[in-house]
């Protein structure tokens, strides 16, 4: 009980110090302010948890993360923009018929082939899964207006859902032959913001 006290009175200062216009703001490179770092399986299993706060010429943002197992949900707040950033995060093992699928594909059109994107983009979220043989990645990226943290329950729930769309994305995989996917979900383009030379769009 008395440690949480102690993080309870952490994340008020925290959160107080980040309205507090006399603060004077050091450079870019001066700030990084670790609030707590629950390690995992300290709270509940699988669980992890940290907050920290940091300056950015004017800007002050506080981060809140927590990962469950594989996946994870990351809050940034800006008070100059006075919104918060949050991205979800999921990962799991690429299961065999979409190794093979890739290998098909690196088989067409070369090593070049390292990972298959979707995307999916609104005016409210995007969501990008990436697939490689040996994972599947998936972030839903959105912004909420004023400070949005989320509790557990919400963070877990929305990575479940999370997890079912990519699981629609495997099916769509599955149940689809390979010169059909190739022919009307697939083009290869450049993306020079990706660390490999190709991607694969599934286009919906």
């Amino acid at each position: 009980m008395e440690d949480m006290k102690k993080l309870i009175t952490r994340v008020g200062e925290a959160i107080r110090g980040l309205f507090n216009h006399n603060l004077n703001l050091k450079p870019v490179n001066a700030v990084y302010k670790p609030v707590f770092n629950i390690r995992v399986g300290n709270s509940f299993s699988g669980h992890g948890m940290r907050m920290y706060t940091s300056n950015v010429d004017d800007t002050k943002l506080i981060s809140f993360n927590n990962s469950y197992y594989l996946n994870s949900v990351s809050c940034v707040y800006n008070n100059k923009l006075n919104k918060t950033d949050i991205v979800e995060r999921t990962n799991s093992k690429t299961p065999k018929y979409i190794i093979r699928f890739i290998e098909h594909l690196q088989c067409k059109y070369g090593e070049k082939v390292e990972k298959l994107k979707y995307e999916h983009v609104d005016k409210n979220e995007k969501i990008c899964i990436w697939i490689s043989k040996e994972d599947i990645v998936c972030n839903r990226k959105y912004t909420r207006n004023d400070m949005h943290f989320n509790n557990h329950y919400d963070n877990i729930d929305n990575l479940k859902k999370l997890t079912l769309f990519v699981s629609k994305i495997k099916s769509l995989i599955h149940k689809t032959d390979y010169d059909t996917l190739m022919s009307k979900h697939i083009e290869t383009s450049n993306n020079p913001s990706f660390l490999y030379k190709y991607e694969i769009n599934f286009i919906t």
